[in-house]
Protein backbone atom coordinates (compact mmCIF):
# COMPACT_ATOMS: atom_id res chain seq x y z
CA UNK A 1 0.00 0.00 0.00
CA UNK A 2 1.50 3.14 -0.94
CA UNK A 3 2.04 5.70 1.49
CA UNK A 4 0.15 8.75 1.65
CA UNK A 5 -2.25 7.59 -1.01
CA UNK A 6 -5.26 8.78 0.79
CA UNK A 7 -3.60 12.35 0.72
CA UNK A 8 -3.04 12.42 -2.63
CA UNK A 9 -7.58 11.79 -3.73
CA UNK A 10 -8.03 13.72 -1.37
CA UNK A 11 -5.83 16.83 -3.08
CA UNK A 12 -7.25 15.81 -6.36
CA UNK A 13 -11.34 15.95 -5.16
CA UNK A 14 -10.55 18.77 -3.40
CA UNK A 15 -9.21 21.00 -6.45
CA UNK A 16 -10.63 19.06 -9.31
CA UNK A 17 -13.22 21.24 -10.38
CA UNK A 18 -10.78 24.87 -10.37
CA UNK A 19 -7.55 23.04 -11.03
CA UNK A 20 -8.03 19.67 -12.72
CA UNK A 21 -5.42 20.36 -15.40
CA UNK A 22 -2.85 21.64 -13.08
CA UNK A 23 -2.98 18.93 -10.30
CA UNK A 24 0.15 16.61 -10.74
CA UNK A 25 0.06 12.97 -10.68
CA UNK A 26 2.40 12.15 -8.07
CA UNK A 27 4.27 8.77 -7.99
CA UNK A 28 5.09 8.35 -4.67
CA UNK A 29 7.82 6.45 -3.43
CA UNK A 30 8.94 5.52 0.14
CA UNK A 31 10.77 3.07 2.07
CA UNK A 32 9.35 0.34 2.90
CA UNK A 33 11.36 0.10 6.28
CA UNK A 34 9.04 2.90 7.66
CA UNK A 35 9.18 3.23 11.69
CA UNK A 36 7.28 6.86 12.28
CA UNK A 37 6.25 9.54 9.86
CA UNK A 38 5.71 13.64 11.43
CA UNK A 39 3.58 16.42 10.20
CA UNK A 40 4.76 19.69 10.15
CA UNK A 41 2.41 22.62 9.61
CA UNK A 42 3.50 26.39 10.83
CA UNK A 43 2.46 29.56 11.22
CA UNK A 44 -1.45 29.67 10.64
CA UNK A 45 -1.72 32.69 12.43
CA UNK A 46 -5.48 32.14 13.36
CA UNK A 47 -6.68 30.79 10.01
CA UNK A 48 -8.52 27.73 10.94
CA UNK A 49 -9.20 27.07 7.79
CA UNK A 50 -6.48 25.88 6.98
CA UNK A 51 -5.76 24.20 9.75
CA UNK A 52 -8.56 22.35 8.89
CA UNK A 53 -7.63 21.59 5.56
CA UNK A 54 -4.01 20.12 6.83
CA UNK A 55 -6.42 17.21 8.41
CA UNK A 56 -8.92 16.80 5.98
CA UNK A 57 -5.92 15.83 3.70
CA UNK A 58 -3.58 14.21 6.26
CA UNK A 59 -2.99 10.70 6.40
CA UNK A 60 -2.15 11.21 9.47
CA UNK A 61 -4.28 12.47 11.69
CA UNK A 62 -7.94 13.06 11.23
CA UNK A 63 -10.65 15.34 12.94
CA UNK A 64 -12.45 13.02 15.46
CA UNK A 65 -16.08 14.78 15.43
CA UNK A 66 -18.63 15.83 13.08
CA UNK A 67 -18.06 19.13 14.01
CA UNK A 68 -14.33 19.14 13.40
CA UNK A 69 -13.09 20.77 16.47
CA UNK A 70 -11.08 17.28 18.39
CA UNK A 71 -7.98 16.66 16.73
CA UNK A 72 -6.94 12.97 16.78
CA UNK A 73 -4.15 10.33 15.21
CA UNK A 74 -5.45 7.85 12.89
CA UNK A 75 -2.90 5.50 14.46
CA UNK A 76 -4.02 5.77 18.12
CA UNK A 77 -1.46 3.49 19.12
CA UNK A 78 0.99 4.37 16.41
CA UNK A 79 4.30 6.31 16.98
CA UNK A 80 3.38 8.80 14.53
CA UNK A 81 3.69 12.41 15.10
CA UNK A 82 2.56 15.92 14.55
CA UNK A 83 4.60 19.08 15.06
CA UNK A 84 3.09 22.89 14.94
CA UNK A 85 6.40 25.04 14.26
CA UNK A 86 4.43 28.40 15.75
CA UNK A 87 2.75 31.39 15.61
CA UNK A 88 -1.24 30.15 15.99
CA UNK A 89 -2.69 33.49 16.55
CA UNK A 90 -3.31 36.83 15.55
CA UNK A 91 -5.14 36.83 11.54
CA UNK A 92 -8.24 35.01 11.78
CA UNK A 93 -10.15 33.11 14.65
CA UNK A 94 -7.93 32.14 17.12
CA UNK A 95 -9.48 31.38 19.85
CA UNK A 96 -10.98 28.33 17.75
CA UNK A 97 -7.50 27.81 16.37
CA UNK A 98 -5.28 27.82 19.40
CA UNK A 99 -7.84 25.86 21.47
CA UNK A 100 -7.64 23.23 18.96
CA UNK A 101 -4.39 23.11 18.97
CA UNK A 102 -4.06 22.95 22.81
CA UNK A 103 -6.75 20.45 22.79
CA UNK A 104 -4.70 18.41 20.71
CA UNK A 105 -1.41 18.41 22.77
CA UNK A 106 -3.31 17.21 26.35
CA UNK A 107 -4.47 14.41 24.42
CA UNK A 108 -1.16 13.03 23.07
CA UNK A 109 1.23 15.06 25.04
CA UNK A 110 4.16 12.75 24.10
CA UNK A 111 3.22 12.81 20.02
CA UNK A 112 2.38 16.41 19.68
CA UNK A 113 5.22 18.75 19.93
CA UNK A 114 3.53 23.19 20.16
CA UNK A 115 6.95 24.91 18.82
CA UNK A 116 6.35 28.57 20.32
CA UNK A 117 6.47 31.29 18.37
CA UNK A 118 7.12 34.94 18.80
CA UNK A 119 3.59 35.80 17.71
CA UNK A 120 2.59 33.42 20.67
CA UNK A 121 4.92 34.57 23.09
CA UNK A 122 4.27 38.52 22.56
CA UNK A 123 0.82 37.81 24.00
CA UNK A 124 1.82 37.93 27.78
CA UNK A 125 2.43 41.97 26.66
CA UNK A 126 -1.89 41.66 27.36
CA UNK A 127 -1.25 40.05 30.96
CA UNK A 128 1.70 43.30 31.78
CA UNK A 129 0.36 45.97 29.97
CA UNK A 130 -3.27 46.05 29.80
CA UNK A 131 -5.81 47.04 32.72
CA UNK A 132 -8.14 44.83 33.70
CA UNK A 133 -11.19 47.61 33.04
CA UNK A 134 -11.24 49.10 29.09
CA UNK A 135 -12.02 52.35 30.47
CA UNK A 136 -9.22 53.18 32.64
CA UNK A 137 -6.34 55.42 32.31
CA UNK A 138 -3.49 54.81 31.00
CA UNK A 139 -0.28 55.96 32.92
CA UNK A 140 1.34 57.51 30.39
CA UNK A 141 1.08 58.79 26.78
CA UNK A 142 4.52 57.40 26.18
CA UNK A 143 5.39 54.26 26.88
CA UNK A 144 8.89 53.40 25.80
CA UNK A 145 8.87 51.12 22.04
CA UNK A 146 11.05 51.22 19.27
CA UNK A 147 11.49 54.14 17.49
CA UNK A 148 10.09 53.45 14.10
CA UNK A 149 6.87 52.26 15.34
CA UNK A 150 4.37 54.78 15.49
CA UNK A 151 3.80 56.13 19.03
CA UNK A 152 0.85 55.81 21.39
CA UNK A 153 0.01 59.45 21.59
CA UNK A 154 0.31 59.97 17.63
CA UNK A 155 -2.52 57.09 17.40
CA UNK A 156 -4.38 59.31 19.87
CA UNK A 157 -4.29 61.79 18.02
CA UNK A 158 -5.67 60.13 15.11
CA UNK A 159 -8.42 58.55 17.36
CA UNK A 160 -9.49 62.08 17.77
CA UNK A 161 -10.48 62.83 14.00
CA UNK A 162 -12.33 60.17 14.12
CA UNK A 163 -14.08 59.02 17.56
CA UNK A 164 -16.95 61.13 19.57
CA UNK A 165 -13.84 62.39 21.90
CA UNK A 166 -12.14 65.61 22.36
CA UNK A 167 -9.15 65.43 24.52
CA UNK A 168 -5.94 63.13 24.54
CA UNK A 169 -6.84 62.10 28.28
CA UNK A 170 -10.55 61.15 27.00
CA UNK A 171 -9.30 58.85 24.15
CA UNK A 172 -6.85 57.37 26.39
CA UNK A 173 -8.02 54.46 27.76
CA UNK A 174 -7.23 50.61 27.86
CA UNK A 175 -9.45 50.30 24.53
CA UNK A 176 -7.81 52.42 22.76
CA UNK A 177 -4.25 51.03 23.75
CA UNK A 178 -5.22 47.85 23.14
CA UNK A 179 -5.82 48.88 19.39
CA UNK A 180 -2.80 50.77 19.18
CA UNK A 181 -0.98 47.46 20.71
CA UNK A 182 -2.74 45.34 17.84
CA UNK A 183 -2.62 47.50 15.03
CA UNK A 184 1.23 49.28 15.59
CA UNK A 185 3.01 46.96 17.88
CA UNK A 186 2.16 43.41 16.75
CA UNK A 187 1.39 44.05 13.22
CA UNK A 188 -2.00 42.33 13.74
CA UNK A 189 -4.40 45.04 11.91
CA UNK A 190 -7.91 44.02 12.14
CA UNK A 191 -7.68 41.31 14.53
CA UNK A 192 -9.78 43.44 17.17
CA UNK A 193 -12.72 43.57 14.23
CA UNK A 194 -11.91 39.60 13.51
CA UNK A 195 -12.43 38.93 17.20
CA UNK A 196 -15.79 40.66 16.78
CA UNK A 197 -17.28 38.65 14.45
CA UNK A 198 -15.41 35.14 15.98
CA UNK A 199 -17.23 35.69 19.36
CA UNK A 200 -20.48 36.47 17.22
CA UNK A 201 -20.05 33.42 15.67
CA UNK A 202 -19.16 31.37 18.95
CA UNK A 203 -22.43 32.77 21.03
CA UNK A 204 -24.91 32.83 18.02
CA UNK A 205 -24.90 36.55 17.77
CA UNK A 206 -24.68 39.58 15.03
CA UNK A 207 -21.59 41.25 15.01
CA UNK A 208 -23.43 44.34 15.59
CA UNK A 209 -24.27 42.80 19.28
CA UNK A 210 -20.68 42.36 20.26
CA UNK A 211 -19.51 45.87 21.91
CA UNK A 212 -15.88 46.90 21.78
CA UNK A 213 -16.03 45.91 25.72
CA UNK A 214 -17.05 42.20 25.37
CA UNK A 215 -13.93 42.29 22.24
CA UNK A 216 -11.28 44.25 24.61
CA UNK A 217 -11.94 41.44 27.80
CA UNK A 218 -11.87 38.66 25.26
CA UNK A 219 -7.89 39.81 24.53
CA UNK A 220 -7.37 40.69 28.20
CA UNK A 221 -8.82 37.28 29.67
CA UNK A 222 -6.66 34.95 27.04
CA UNK A 223 -3.69 35.26 29.03
CA UNK A 224 -5.39 35.38 32.51
CA UNK A 225 -6.17 32.15 34.49
CA UNK A 226 -7.49 29.19 32.00
CA UNK A 227 -7.52 31.67 29.15
CA UNK A 228 -6.81 29.80 26.33
CA UNK A 229 -3.72 31.80 25.03
CA UNK A 230 -2.19 31.32 28.38
CA UNK A 231 -2.80 27.04 28.70
CA UNK A 232 -1.23 27.47 24.92
CA UNK A 233 1.26 28.85 25.58
CA UNK A 234 2.40 26.63 28.75
CA UNK A 235 2.02 23.60 26.28
CA UNK A 236 4.75 25.15 23.95
CA UNK A 237 8.54 24.43 24.03
CA UNK A 238 11.54 26.52 21.72
CA UNK A 239 12.81 23.62 19.63
CA UNK A 240 12.52 19.71 19.49
CA UNK A 241 14.97 16.69 17.89
CA UNK A 242 13.08 14.05 15.94
CA UNK A 243 15.58 12.02 14.82
CA UNK A 244 17.81 13.55 12.49
CA UNK A 245 15.88 16.81 12.61
CA UNK A 246 15.52 19.72 14.77
CA UNK A 247 12.38 21.74 15.08
CA UNK A 248 12.57 25.93 15.85
CA UNK A 249 10.10 28.60 15.01
CA UNK A 250 12.95 31.06 13.49
CA UNK A 251 16.23 29.73 12.99
CA UNK A 252 19.65 28.37 13.97
CA UNK A 253 22.67 30.71 13.67
CA UNK A 254 26.62 31.03 14.93
CA UNK A 255 25.58 33.83 16.97
CA UNK A 256 22.51 31.50 18.50
CA UNK A 257 23.56 27.84 18.64
CA UNK A 258 24.29 26.14 21.74
CA UNK A 259 23.64 29.03 23.39
CA UNK A 260 20.91 29.89 26.30
CA UNK A 261 20.84 32.09 29.60
CA UNK A 262 22.22 31.55 32.49
CA UNK A 263 19.04 32.59 34.35
CA UNK A 264 16.30 34.87 34.09
CA UNK A 265 18.36 38.03 35.98
CA UNK A 266 21.41 38.02 33.98
CA UNK A 267 23.00 38.87 30.88
CA UNK A 268 25.62 35.93 30.92
CA UNK A 269 25.22 32.86 28.35
CA UNK A 270 25.93 29.00 28.65
CA UNK A 271 27.09 27.45 25.72
CA UNK A 272 26.39 23.86 25.31
CA UNK A 273 29.27 21.68 22.39
CA UNK A 274 26.06 18.57 22.07
CA UNK A 275 22.79 20.28 20.46
CA UNK A 276 21.09 17.07 21.84
CA UNK A 277 21.89 18.46 25.30
CA UNK A 278 21.71 22.18 24.24
CA UNK A 279 17.98 21.58 23.33
CA UNK A 280 17.34 19.86 26.32
CA UNK A 281 18.31 22.74 28.36
CA UNK A 282 17.49 25.35 25.85
CA UNK A 283 13.60 23.72 27.03
CA UNK A 284 13.92 24.14 30.59
CA UNK A 285 15.00 27.01 30.57
CA UNK A 286 12.15 27.91 29.12
CA UNK A 287 9.31 26.19 31.17
CA UNK A 288 10.93 27.69 34.21
CA UNK A 289 10.13 30.92 32.19
CA UNK A 290 7.12 29.90 31.98
CA UNK A 291 6.31 28.56 35.51
CA UNK A 292 7.79 32.23 37.24
CA UNK A 293 5.01 33.64 34.82
CA UNK A 294 2.34 31.53 35.61
CA UNK A 295 2.81 31.96 39.52
CA UNK A 296 2.37 35.53 39.69
CA UNK A 297 -0.10 37.60 40.31
CA UNK A 298 -1.62 40.44 37.52
CA UNK A 299 0.60 43.46 38.06
CA UNK A 300 -0.79 46.23 39.69
CA UNK A 301 0.07 49.08 37.65
CA UNK A 302 -0.77 48.23 33.57
CA UNK A 303 1.54 49.94 30.47
CA UNK A 304 4.84 48.46 32.01
CA UNK A 305 6.40 47.08 28.99
CA UNK A 306 9.80 48.72 29.94
CA UNK A 307 9.63 47.34 33.56
CA UNK A 308 10.67 44.29 34.55
CA UNK A 309 8.15 41.85 35.53
CA UNK A 310 7.17 38.27 35.63
CA UNK A 311 6.15 37.93 32.43
CA UNK A 312 9.26 39.45 31.34
CA UNK A 313 11.38 37.03 29.74
CA UNK A 314 8.94 35.19 27.96
CA UNK A 315 7.50 38.81 26.34
CA UNK A 316 11.48 39.02 25.48
CA UNK A 317 11.47 36.02 24.12
CA UNK A 318 8.42 36.79 21.63
CA UNK A 319 9.58 40.04 20.75
CA UNK A 320 13.13 39.43 20.00
CA UNK A 321 14.76 40.95 22.83
CA UNK A 322 16.86 38.85 24.85
CA UNK A 323 19.70 41.23 25.98
CA UNK A 324 22.68 39.37 24.78
CA UNK A 325 20.67 36.44 22.87
CA UNK A 326 20.18 39.20 20.19
CA UNK A 327 22.23 42.15 18.93
CA UNK A 328 20.90 44.85 17.49
CA UNK A 329 21.77 48.05 15.22
CA UNK A 330 20.67 51.42 15.35
CA UNK A 331 20.45 52.44 11.57
CA UNK A 332 18.53 56.00 10.94
CA UNK A 333 15.21 55.97 12.89
CA UNK A 334 14.99 52.14 12.67
CA UNK A 335 16.26 49.44 14.40
CA UNK A 336 17.25 45.99 12.61
CA UNK A 337 17.63 42.62 14.47
CA UNK A 338 21.03 41.10 12.82
CA UNK A 339 20.65 37.67 15.05
CA UNK A 340 18.61 36.55 17.74
CA UNK A 341 17.11 33.75 19.90
CA UNK A 342 15.77 30.77 17.77
CA UNK A 343 12.31 32.18 17.85
CA UNK A 344 13.48 35.86 16.34
CA UNK A 345 15.43 34.64 13.45
CA UNK A 346 15.51 32.83 10.33
CA UNK A 347 16.89 30.78 7.91
CA UNK A 348 17.84 33.48 5.36
CA UNK A 349 21.30 34.95 7.29
CA UNK A 350 20.92 38.56 6.24
CA UNK A 351 19.70 37.48 2.69
CA UNK A 352 16.32 38.16 0.93
CA UNK A 353 17.28 34.88 -0.90
CA UNK A 354 17.49 31.53 1.27
CA UNK A 355 21.16 30.39 1.63
CA UNK A 356 22.71 27.02 2.91
CA UNK A 357 23.06 26.50 6.20
CA UNK A 358 26.81 28.32 6.94
CA UNK A 359 29.89 26.01 7.69
CA UNK A 360 30.13 26.61 11.57
CA UNK A 361 26.15 25.78 11.69
CA UNK A 362 26.36 22.48 10.01
CA UNK A 363 29.23 21.25 11.69
CA UNK A 364 27.53 21.76 15.35
CA UNK A 365 24.58 19.98 13.94
CA UNK A 366 26.15 17.39 12.29
CA UNK A 367 28.42 16.13 15.13
CA UNK A 368 25.01 15.21 16.55
CA UNK A 369 23.98 13.47 13.63
CA UNK A 370 21.39 15.90 13.18
CA UNK A 371 21.02 16.62 8.96
CA UNK A 372 18.31 18.90 8.77
CA UNK A 373 16.50 22.03 10.25
CA UNK A 374 12.47 22.61 9.62
CA UNK A 375 11.34 25.62 10.35
CA UNK A 376 8.85 28.47 10.10
CA UNK A 377 8.51 32.11 10.98
CA UNK A 378 9.81 33.99 7.37
CA UNK A 379 7.24 33.66 4.88
CA UNK A 380 8.94 33.56 1.28
CA UNK A 381 6.29 32.81 -1.74
CA UNK A 382 3.69 30.29 -2.20
CA UNK A 383 5.35 27.15 -1.47
CA UNK A 384 8.00 25.72 1.50
CA UNK A 385 11.88 26.81 0.87
CA UNK A 386 13.76 23.83 0.76
CA UNK A 387 17.63 24.62 0.55
CA UNK A 388 20.66 22.17 0.68
CA UNK A 389 24.33 22.94 1.88
CA UNK A 390 27.23 20.80 3.53
CA UNK A 391 24.46 17.59 4.31
CA UNK A 392 22.10 20.01 6.02
CA UNK A 393 18.55 20.04 4.37
CA UNK A 394 16.77 23.59 5.74
CA UNK A 395 12.75 23.68 5.62
CA UNK A 396 11.08 26.38 5.73
CA UNK A 397 7.29 26.08 6.01
CA UNK A 398 5.80 29.22 6.07
CA UNK A 399 3.51 30.05 2.95
CA UNK A 400 1.23 33.02 4.55
CA UNK A 401 1.82 34.93 1.90
CA UNK A 402 1.08 32.46 -1.35
CA UNK A 403 -1.79 34.60 -2.63
CA UNK A 404 -0.57 37.95 -4.39
CA UNK A 405 -3.66 39.29 -3.89
CA UNK A 406 -2.79 39.52 0.23
CA UNK A 407 -1.35 43.06 -0.55
CA UNK A 408 -2.05 46.47 -1.00
CA UNK A 409 -0.68 47.54 -3.95
CA UNK A 410 0.67 50.89 -2.09
CA UNK A 411 0.78 49.68 1.40
CA UNK A 412 2.63 46.30 0.87
CA UNK A 413 1.46 44.56 4.10
CA UNK A 414 -2.49 44.95 4.04
CA UNK A 415 -3.76 41.52 5.03
CA UNK A 416 -7.33 41.00 3.30
CA UNK A 417 -9.67 39.46 5.71
CA UNK A 418 -9.77 35.96 4.77
CA UNK A 419 -6.78 33.62 4.30
CA UNK A 420 -4.17 35.66 2.33
CA UNK A 421 -2.52 32.23 1.21
CA UNK A 422 -5.63 31.72 -1.58
CA UNK A 423 -5.37 28.58 -3.33
CA UNK A 424 -2.00 27.72 -1.46
CA UNK A 425 -2.17 24.86 0.62
CA UNK A 426 0.84 22.71 1.20
CA UNK A 427 1.87 19.27 2.94
CA UNK A 428 5.17 18.83 4.63
CA UNK A 429 6.30 14.74 5.93
CA UNK A 430 9.08 13.93 7.65
CA UNK A 431 9.51 9.93 7.08
CA UNK A 432 11.33 8.06 9.57
CA UNK A 433 12.83 4.71 8.80
CA UNK A 434 13.55 2.46 12.03
CA UNK A 435 17.14 3.66 12.59
CA UNK A 436 15.39 7.45 12.61
CA UNK A 437 16.86 8.49 9.28
CA UNK A 438 14.68 10.40 7.28
CA UNK A 439 13.33 11.78 4.11
CA UNK A 440 11.06 14.51 3.09
CA UNK A 441 7.92 14.48 1.05
CA UNK A 442 6.38 18.48 0.57
CA UNK A 443 3.73 18.90 -1.82
CA UNK A 444 0.79 21.21 -2.71
CA UNK A 445 -0.31 23.80 -4.89
CA UNK A 446 0.31 27.21 -4.70
CA UNK A 447 -1.48 30.68 -4.86
CA UNK A 448 -2.48 30.10 -8.41
CA UNK A 449 -3.55 26.61 -7.97
CA UNK A 450 -0.15 24.88 -9.84
CA UNK A 451 1.00 21.55 -7.88
CA UNK A 452 4.49 20.84 -7.02
CA UNK A 453 6.56 18.14 -5.35
CA UNK A 454 9.40 17.41 -3.12
CA UNK A 455 9.92 13.59 -2.19
CA UNK A 456 14.35 13.65 -1.26
CA UNK A 457 13.49 9.10 -0.41
CA UNK A 458 12.66 9.18 -4.52
CA UNK A 459 15.45 10.58 -6.09
CA UNK A 460 18.26 12.89 -5.09
CA UNK A 461 18.04 15.52 -7.24
CA UNK A 462 21.14 17.25 -8.02
CA UNK A 463 19.73 20.37 -8.69
CA UNK A 464 16.87 21.03 -6.43
CA UNK A 465 17.54 22.90 -3.21
CA UNK A 466 20.48 24.87 -4.74
CA UNK A 467 21.04 28.17 -5.68
CA UNK A 468 22.45 28.86 -9.15
CA UNK A 469 22.95 32.09 -11.34
CA UNK A 470 22.45 33.01 -15.02
CA UNK A 471 25.27 35.15 -17.22
CA UNK A 472 23.54 38.30 -15.38
CA UNK A 473 24.95 36.87 -12.07
CA UNK A 474 20.85 36.83 -11.25
CA UNK A 475 20.35 34.40 -8.21
CA UNK A 476 18.21 31.48 -8.50
CA UNK A 477 16.82 29.10 -6.23
CA UNK A 478 15.55 25.91 -7.43
CA UNK A 479 12.50 25.77 -5.68
CA UNK A 480 10.66 22.43 -6.66
CA UNK A 481 9.45 19.95 -9.46
CA UNK A 482 6.26 21.33 -11.02
CA UNK A 483 4.65 21.04 -14.40
CA UNK A 484 4.60 16.92 -14.30
CA UNK A 485 7.97 17.47 -12.74
CA UNK A 486 9.66 17.88 -16.16
CA UNK A 487 10.01 21.63 -14.78
CA UNK A 488 11.86 23.35 -11.79
CA UNK A 489 10.20 26.05 -10.20
CA UNK A 490 12.70 28.52 -10.10
CA UNK A 491 12.43 31.66 -7.95
CA UNK A 492 14.41 35.28 -7.76
CA UNK A 493 14.17 38.62 -5.47
CA UNK A 494 14.00 41.66 -6.78
CA UNK A 495 14.75 44.57 -4.65
CA UNK A 496 13.81 43.73 -1.08
CA UNK A 497 10.80 41.54 -1.52
CA UNK A 498 9.48 40.92 -4.24
CA UNK A 499 9.64 37.08 -5.40
CA UNK A 500 9.83 36.01 -9.51
CA UNK A 501 8.87 32.98 -10.11
CA UNK A 502 10.04 31.08 -12.89
CA UNK A 503 9.77 27.59 -15.19
CA UNK A 504 13.13 25.95 -16.72
CA UNK A 505 12.85 22.36 -18.68
CA UNK A 506 15.08 19.77 -16.33
CA UNK A 507 17.10 19.23 -19.55
CA UNK A 508 18.77 23.19 -19.44
CA UNK A 509 20.61 21.98 -16.61
CA UNK A 510 22.72 19.41 -17.16
CA UNK A 511 24.98 17.37 -14.52
CA UNK A 512 25.93 18.93 -11.73
CA UNK A 513 25.97 23.05 -13.08
CA UNK A 514 25.08 25.82 -10.89
CA UNK A 515 24.81 27.81 -14.15
CA UNK A 516 21.73 28.38 -16.53
CA UNK A 517 20.87 30.68 -19.38
CA UNK A 518 18.00 33.14 -18.84
CA UNK A 519 16.68 32.30 -22.02
CA UNK A 520 15.81 28.95 -20.69
CA UNK A 521 13.25 30.72 -18.23
CA UNK A 522 9.67 30.60 -18.82
CA UNK A 523 7.47 32.50 -16.63
CA UNK A 524 5.45 30.54 -14.19
CA UNK A 525 2.31 32.69 -14.35
CA UNK A 526 0.49 34.98 -17.43
CA UNK A 527 1.74 38.34 -17.61
CA UNK A 528 -0.95 39.57 -16.20
CA UNK A 529 -0.19 38.43 -12.90
CA UNK A 530 1.29 40.60 -10.28
CA UNK A 531 4.51 38.75 -8.79
CA UNK A 532 4.25 37.48 -5.50
CA UNK A 533 5.66 39.56 -2.54
CA UNK A 534 8.13 38.42 0.47
CA UNK A 535 7.80 40.12 3.82
CA UNK A 536 10.98 41.05 5.98
CA UNK A 537 9.56 39.77 9.16
CA UNK A 538 12.77 41.41 11.07
CA UNK A 539 12.15 44.34 9.56
CA UNK A 540 8.26 44.58 10.45
CA UNK A 541 6.49 46.51 12.64
CA UNK A 542 6.33 44.49 15.70
CA UNK A 543 8.50 44.19 18.58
Amino acid sequence: MMLFRKLTQRLKKTTRRKHSSSLLKVNQYVRRAISTRTQYVTDIEGHLGYLKKQVRNSDIIKFSDKTEREIAFKDEQGDDRFVFGGDACDRGEDIQAVSMLTKFKKSYPERVTLIAGNRDLNKVRFWSELPSNPTEKMPTLTPKIPLHLKSYQAHLEETLKTKNVKTLQQANTGLNYLRWMLTHTMNMPGSFENRRKELAFLNEKSISQISDIEVYNSFYNSVQENGFMREYIKQTQLAAIIGDRIFVHGGITEHNMGKIPKGYKTNELAFYEDPRTWVTKLNIWFQGAIEIWDNAKPPQNPCQFSTPSPAQYLRDIGTGNIGPYYTMAQKGDKRFRFASSVIYTNMFYGKNCPQPVPNKVADYLLQAGIKGIIAGHQPHGATPVYVTGKSIEVVTGDTLYGNKDAYHPTLGEKICSTDPRGLSVSYIYIVYDKDKRSTLLIKGLDGNGISYTLNTAKNTDPHIGKIIHDENGVEYLVRMNTRSENFYMLTNVEGAYTIQYNLIHKSKITGNSNFIHSSSLLPLYPKKASPLKNTKRFQSNQY
